[in-house]
């Protein structure tokens, strides 16, 4: 008990009370840290995988894959519509994972990127798109 009938801080508290504001810039830095690490950009497109880039849509489907390894996928599912965008956080063969930490999304991809008599096609979860432009 402090003179004044009051019971000392404790933790953070008892370091501001004392005039200390490190532990404030410390937390402050860490969470600067932390929201850099999370907006920062994407690795472009490896150059084997840069067939993938391109606007592609399918039978109710529609991918587009950037340069600098950015997705936006949109697919009509029943009477709703699934909708998934973020950058591409790694490749496992030819499947590519999207998004950050714990909201990936797996994309298998079925037939990779290639050309057949003038059109580009690929098939991903199933669903065969053709590329209708290239960014």
């Amino acid at each position: 008990m402090r003179r004044d009938g009051s019971a000392p801080a404790i933790g953070l508290a008892a370091g501001l009370e004392r005039g200390s504001i490190w532990a404030v810039r410390g937390l402050a830095l860490l969470t600067s840290c932390a929201a850099i690490l999370a907006c920062g950009s994407p690795a472009p497109l490896p150059p084997e995988k840069s067939e993938y880039a391109g606007t592609w849509e399918g039978k109710g489907v529609r991918l587009q894959v950037t340069h600098d390894a950015r997705v936006s996928y949109d697919r009509k599912k029943g009477a709703g519509n699934e909708h998934t965008e973020g950058p591409i956080a790694g490749w496992v063969g030819d499947d590519f994972v999207v998004g950050r930490m714990t909201q990936k999304t797996t994309f298998r991809v079925d037939t990779p990127p290639h050309e057949d008599a003038g059109t580009w096609t690929m098939v991903v979860n199933g669903d065969t798109m053709y590329r209708l432009a290239q960014p």
